[in-house]
C-alpha cells in the first residue's frame, strides 16, 4: 500500500522557521487513523486560540491536552521526535 506525506505549512519545521523548505514526512499507511485524529485537535485548538478568552477559556484548554496526548501518540510511533514537530503545523501532502 501507498505511504502518506505529511508536509509543514507553518511553524518550526516550515520555510522561514528553522528550515529552507517545507518538512516533508513520509508514514505508513496504518498509522492513518492516529495522524487523522492529531491534525483534527491541531486544527480544534488553533481555532479555540482565536476566541478572545484564549489561553484562559476551557475549549482551549481541552484541545491542547488532547493536542498533547495525539502528539506524544506520534512520538512513540516514531513519526515525530523533538518538540519543533508539535510547533509546526501540518497537513497531508497529496
Amino acid at each position: 500500500m501507498k505511504n502518506l506525506k505529511l508536509i509543514s505549512t507553518g511553524g518550526d519545521l516550515h520555510t522561514g522557521g528553522l528550515s529552507n523548505k517545507p518538512t516533508k514526512i513520509n508514514i505508513s499507511y496504518k498509522n492513518k487513523k492516529s495522524v487523522d485524529t492529531f491534525l483534527k485537535y491541531q486544527t480544534v485548538f488553533h481555532n479555540s486560540a482565536y476566541d478572545k478568552s484564549f489561553p484562559n477559556n476551557k475549549t482551549s484548554k481541552k484541545a491542547f491536552d488532547k493536542l498533547s496526548a495525539c502528539f506524544a501518540k506520534l512520538v512513540d510511533l516514531k513519526i515525530f521526535n523533538s518538540k519543533y514537530h508539535f510547533r509546526t503545523i501540518w497537513k497531508y501532502d497529496y
